[in-house]
């Protein structure tokens, strides 16, 4: 005969009601609680503050009127461990500040675990570890059909898109944005949409984090905007060419869910934030856009070409002192020299107009080379 004589452990306790942080009435509450035991499990709830009529929710799963009676069928089996969901449906609707719900977890054997961890979204009612007694606050519910208790300011992106660059990655901004209430405090906030303005880089998608911080009147977020990779530099071509600070406007819904003393909104808020986006080059990127731009600009221009006629001049020259060296040539040799000398300099000065699309249809060059 085999004696288990080894108490489950109960590694981790987490709370949740509807995918909310927090419990209001008439939610469903899941507890979900991973344990620790080689054989099965009877766990005991008490739910006598949870729900208003223990009885008619749980009928003949209930132990001692208040106690809700659960085993390993609301668990699944991984890896050595019971990873279990149990539900308590029909909180009660009235508001409760300090609602007491106590866990005891006992294997099939009998032995109760002595060791209760924290818990997620809810308190320890006391410090012992071997108690698994938590507290948590239970909101009522009010009917607002348009909530409206929140305002939030535009606010300018922390950083901005590097044009140079945007083509070949998914850019991002980070936005700060502070919700302001005279009354109500923040439960939830998510981000439901961002539009961009009118011919305008397209949006990828949009995070928030940190949706909520339980403060009275006021509550922050951060939004990030995460942008379709695209030419930044034919984008914006332009604006570039003229100069101008390139900012654009993206408006993003935020749905906000309140409490107001008591009583959490039954509806959802929902505020347009505005977010000013910069569109810009970093240092490296302005400076090789502004050095594409000076070599074109130096390319066409009039003092290129008055340094291309100065280099043929002092070949001329070169070519004279040259001629002076040697002994003294016909008069028909000399001259041919000369000419050789000119048709050379205006192939030169044609092929090099020609380099630089220049046009020196307008313009009279005149060497004159003194004897």
């Amino acid at each position: 005969v085999k004696v288990d004589a080894i108490a489950p452990t109960v590694e981790s306790v987490i709370l949740e009601s509807g995918g909310l942080d927090y419990v209001k009435g008439g939610s469903t509450i899941e507890l979900n609680v991973v344990i620790n035991e080689t054989a099965g499990l009877n766990v005991l709830v008490d739910v006598e503050d949870i729900v208003n009529d223990p009885v008619a929710v749980f009928g003949d799963k209930l132990f001692n009127e208040h106690w809700a009676v659960f085993d390993e069928s609301s668990c699944t089996r991984t890896q050595g461990t019971w990873d279990c969901t149990f539900t308590i449906p029909q909180v009660r609707s009235s508001f409760l500040k300090n609602a007491i719900l106590q866990l005891e977890v006992y294997d099939t054997a009998g032995n109760e675990a002595v060791k209760y961890p924290e818990a997620e979204n809810m308190d320890k009612y006391s410090a012992d570890v071997s108690q698994g007694v938590y507290k948590l606050e239970i909101l009522s519910v009010i009917d607002e059909p348009n909530p409206d208790f929140w305002s939030v300011k535009p606010v300018k992106a922390n950083n901005f898109i590097d044009l140079s660059s945007s083509k070949l990655t998914a850019s991002r901004v980070i936005a700060e944005l502070e919700f302001k209430s005279q009354e109500a405090t923040a439960q939830q906030i998510t981000v439901t949409s961002c539009t961009p303005p009118e011919d305008a880089p397209p949006l990828r998608r949009q995070l928030l984090y940190a949706g909520a911080n339980d403060a009275a009147k006021t509550a922050a977020a951060t939004v990030v905007l995460e942008f379709e990779p695209f030419d930044g530099t034919e984008f914006f071509k332009q604006e570039i060419e003229d100069e101008d600070n390139i900012v654009l406007k993206y408006e993003c819904d935020i749905s906000i869910i309140s409490r107001v003393g008591e009583n959490v909104l039954a509806n959802s808020e929902v505020e347009t934030a505005t977010i000013k986006v910069p569109f810009g080059f970093t240092t490296l990127g302005g400076l090789e856009e502004s050095l594409e731009d000076t070599i074109f600009e130096a390319r066409d221009s009039g003092f290129t070409d008055f340094a291309l006629v100065l280099q043929d001049i002092n070949d001329v020259k070169d070519l004279k002192k040259i001629e002076e060296k040697e002994p003294p040539k016909p008069f028909y040799k000399k001259w041919w020299v000369w000419g050789l000398t000119a048709l050379t300099i205006s192939a030169g000065i044609i092929a090099q107009n020609t380099i630089l699309e220049s046009d020196c249809n307008d313009n009279n060059i005149r060497l004159t080379i003194e004897p």
